[in-house]
């Protein structure tokens, strides 16, 4: 919905995290033309979309990727890929309470040693 309101501000939060954690950053969702992407390559980040949350968590268990954030998902697009990165020795946030389960929410899942940085940011954003 930010977007749709000229508020989205995923390529600042990008070039903002790029700053603090020294991996490679892709960022697919919330991008909605060709100025977003662009927006998000000039902040120093790839672009890509995988199709869903959940493939995007799967990259992580397997270790293609280091990190999975989104600041809204819902419980049917992450649930078994929470339990992948879990299960693969990641780490992510408490998402199952009952306002997440309910409605959705922010999702910060990763390499364990990523965690806090990951998620301090995400938490600064939200």
């Amino acid at each position: 919905v930010a977007s749709l309101y000229g508020r989205n501000g995923l390529a600042d939060l990008l070039r903002r995290t790029s700053r603090e954690v020294f991996i490679p950053i892709t960022a697919g969702g919330g991008v909605r033309s060709l100025a977003d992407a662009a927006a998000l390559l000039a902040a120093g980040c790839a672009f890509t979309r995988r199709g869903s949350g959940a493939l995007g968590l799967a990259d992580v268990a397997a270790g293609r990727v280091d990190g999975y954030a989104e600041l809204h998902i819902n419980a049917w697009d992450c649930a078994a890929g929470i339990l992948l990165v879990t299960e693969a020795g990641g780490r992510a946030n408490d998402f199952f309470t009952p306002q997440g389960i309910h409605s959705g929410g922010m999702l910060v899942a990763c390499a364990a040693d990523l965690y806090p940085a990951l998620h301090g940011l995400m938490t600064h954003t939200a």
